[in-house]
């Protein structure tokens, strides 16, 4: 008998998108984005019992016999399984969703007198109960539980970026008498083309973990958070960089040109967080290093290169 074939993941997406001439070369325009994701994969184990909230009296008989902190007062789950054959049966499942809903403006405006630039605005949420496949939820009994933020959750961003040749010797509107006669500056700063790149953006949510099995669940990876704390609650900060590009072509004949070129990326060198510590510890109180920075994205670099076009 040939095995069922696995349920496809599907997205069913909606959108709605306006335009309006502000002026001529200048548009702005408005976005509505709606996406469900439906038959998403998460991992389950599948042969537990339901868990028992853990006590001081209850605890030996759990196979608990020395409860942390974070264990007393919260559902862990007993030894004995469902299928006393097996210990753990972790089966790939097609039971997850996720919803997208976002609003993007747009400015934008066309190449015209050596300028053209866009300013893009995205106001944003993303929810999900598992951002993975390999994403186990803290108690598999409670899937609803699991509904939160998704760790692909950024609820704004700005993005500029430009592109100006400077209007500095521009041989189009003078004569070779006029251009034999310019002066170092023009002869200096002809040519040259600049294009700035602005992001700032939110941080995205972090699951906060208890750093131990606390639910006896034996998920891997961990999926215990502390008391209190629900799923992706905690967030990195926001993220702001600035790149930038300068370039400097020097013309031969109609068609071909040499481009010297000097790339910033990250140009004032913020410190920007890419990781935080998301283990919060085993006591009722946080380690000394929970939500401290442990990732940064991109330092300052700085790249050259010369491209010959023909």
């Amino acid at each position: 008998m040939p095995t069922p074939a696995w349920p496809r993941p599907t997205v069913n997406k909606r959108a709605a998108v306006a335009e309006y001439l502000l002026a001529r070369n200048l548009t702005i325009r408005g976005d509505y984005l709606f996406v469900h994701g439906v038959k998403l994969p998460r991992t389950l184990n599948v042969n537990l019992l339901p868990p028992v909230v853990l006590t001081p009296a209850n605890a030996a008989s759990l196979g608990v016999p020395n409860p942390t902190p974070q264990q007393l007062g919260r559902e862990v789950f007993s030894p004995l399984r469902s299928n006393p054959q097996f210990n753990d049966i972790y089966q790939l499942e097609n039971s997850a969703g996720s919803v997208y809903n976002g609003v993007s403006l747009t400015l934008n405006r066309r190449m015209t007198d050596e300028l053209a630039f866009s300013a893009s605005y995205t106001l944003s949420k993303t929810s999900d109960d598992a951002s993975d496949f390999d994403e186990q939820p803290q108690n598999p009994f409670n899937l609803a539980a699991e509904n939160a933020l998704s760790r692909q959750h950024q609820q704004q961003r700005f993005v500029f970026n430009a592109l100006w040749e400077l209007p500095i010797g521009d041989e189009e509107d003078k004569g070779a008498n006029s251009r034999e006669s310019a002066g170092w500056l023009a002869r200096s700063f002809r040519h040259i083309e600049l294009a700035p790149i602005f992001t700032a953006e939110s941080g995205r949510p972090v699951n906060a973990l208890t750093g131990l099995d606390s639910s006896r669940s034996h998920s891997f990876p961990l999926s215990g958070r502390p008391l209190g704390f629900g799923r992706n609650s905690i967030h990195t900060t926001g993220i702001v960089t600035m790149d930038f590009r300068i370039l400097k072509y020097f013309p031969f004949g109609r068609s071909r040109r040499l481009d010297v070129v000097a790339e910033f990326f990250n140009l004032f060198n913020r410190a920007n967080v890419a990781q935080i510590n998301s283990v919060f510890g085993s006591n009722l109180t946080s380690i000394a290093g929970f939500e401290q920075p442990i990732q940064g994205i991109g330092a300052r670099q700085i790249q050259f290169s010369l491209d010959f076009e023909f």
